[in-house]
């Protein structure tokens, strides 16, 4: 995940690699990597990337849940933060909290990494990071669906 964490850092995102907690994921390989920045966190991405018996041999993206502004009266989880910079912009008569985006990156690599391999991963990083730093007030347009 080192790679993924630099290229987030780039982009003034904070990485910080964790591994799931007990029946988070569906695989005992898959790695979470929390996103933040200057406002608070903006989503998670599990990192699904080595194949394994009855995976499909794959690449690509897989949104769990879209990030969005919501009403802040119907976000009662904590998976929620409020960015101070949107509220007004978006119309929202108060200030709006987030719904945290989370998604799958799922891929089938084999060392040793090719540049094609290598590429592909950073391109599928590419959706994950469009998921995460999407600013929409609906999850269904949120990340490369919108």
């Amino acid at each position: 995940a080192g790679v993924l964490v630099e290229a987030a850092e780039a982009l003034g995102l904070a990485a910080s690699p964790a591994s799931p907690a007990p029946n988070e994921s569906w695989a005992p390989d898959v790695r979470r990597l929390d996103l933040s920045d200057h406002r608070g966190p903006r989503g998670v991405v599990y990192l699904d990337l080595h194949p394994r018996p009855g995976k499909l041999e794959t690449n690509a993206l897989f949104t769990v849940r879209g990030g969005c502004l919501v009403d802040r009266a119907s976000a009662a989880h904590s998976s929620f933060y409020a960015p101070r910079s949107v509220a007004r912009a978006w119309g929202f008569a108060a200030e709006p909290t987030r719904q945290l985006a989370t998604v799958a990156l799922v891929c089938s690599l084999r060392p040793p990494l090719t540049r094609a391999d290598f590429e592909t991963l950073l391109h599928e990083f590419g959706h994950a990071l469009h998921a995460v730093l999407s600013e929409t007030t609906s999850q269904h347009l949120s990340g490369t669906r919108g």
